[in-house]
């Protein structure tokens, strides 16, 4: 058998196992079996328990100290958990007002286009109103409809269009539709010259009644250089099937000279022709002397609603 200050363990003849302990706080122990050595351990512990009821019995006041500082911490605890609750609905509170606030913004912004909306629409009415009282377009009031165009004129492609009932020379012409805001009108496409044409035949149903019209196209300044009152020369148009063509009556133009104007025909008209079988455009431009006393085709930009 060994023994010594740390601890260690060895077997005798019998093959019993010995442990030795060095404890401070405890007697020496020799060694002995482990058993015995548990059922120590567990009678000392028994023993502290006895002197620790033994204690509190002693100092009660150490145990009711004891029980109040746990009250207090349950308290706290109980107040934290409060408070923490508090918290989560001011949070939630601030998350309600936050969405609401963001919600009224929304309808603020909606109200504010609305009132610009609103403000622009009033703009639009108030400046129809002056027009229909200066006569630049025409309004139905029995059907509430306006036209972009004087009452009279036509609207096509943004531009408005007047066939006369009189007739005047072409200078007289062009000064008529000057004073009215346009010029005397001018054929950019094919469906210009179709407008144009049906216009004519809406408006004068047959020949005898029409003296031809005329149009902003002449070649005052050069015999055979046509000139549009814009600026343009007269170009080749290109029909629907995308090949050039061009809109003068057969044999058209030929300068024809009557005896009561020398200076010969230089002003274009638009004659009266009809063809119901088809919706193409018409030949029906001829050059005559411009003094002569014809109906007229004014044009201007359609009105624009600021």
């Amino acid at each position: 058998m060994v023994q010594n200050n740390n601890s260690s363990s060895s077997s005798d003849g019998g093959g019993e196992v010995v442990i030795s302990l060095d404890c401070s706080s405890l007697p020496r122990v020799y060694p002995i079996g482990v058993a015995a050595y548990m059922g120590q351990l567990i009678s000392r512990k028994t023993k502290l328990l006895e002197e620790y009821q033994k204690l509190l019995c002693k100092y009660p006041h150490f145990s009711s100290k004891q029980q109040k500082r746990m009250k207090i911490k349950t308290n706290l605890t109980q107040q934290n958990e409060e408070c923490q609750e508090r918290v989560n609905e001011m949070n939630q509170l601030n998350s309600n007002l936050t969405q609401q606030n963001k919600e009224c913004q929304e309808s603020v912004n909606e109200t504010n286009q609305l009132n610009s909306n609103l403000k622009e629409t009033n703009g639009k009415l108030r400046s129809i109103l002056r027009s229909i009282k200066s006569n630049k377009i025409n309004c139905n009031m029995t059907t509430l409809t306006c036209s972009r165009c004087m009452k009279g004129w036509t609207e096509h492609d943004s531009r408005c269009f007047f066939l006369s009932g009189d007739t005047k020379k072409w200078l007289d012409a062009r000064s008529y539709c000057i004073n009215k805001g346009g010029d005397l009108a001018v054929v950019l496409n094919e469906e210009d010259q179709m407008f144009l044409t049906k216009l004519i035949v809406k408006n004068y149903k047959s020949k005898e009644k029409f003296n031809g019209s005329w149009i902003g196209l002449h070649d005052m300044q050069r015999e055979r250089t046509f000139r549009w009152i814009n600026g343009n020369n007269l170009a080749k148009y290109i029909n629907e099937t995308g090949e050039e063509t061009d809109y003068w009556v057969n044999g058209q133009p030929d300068n024809n000279t009557p005896g009561w104007s020398p200076e010969g025909s230089d002003c274009v008209v638009l004659v009266f022709e009809l063809n119901e079988s088809t919706d193409r455009p018409i030949k029906n431009w001829d050059d005559i002397a411009c003094r002569g006393q014809r109906n007229y085709m004014c044009e201007s930009k359609a009105f624009i609603v600021e």
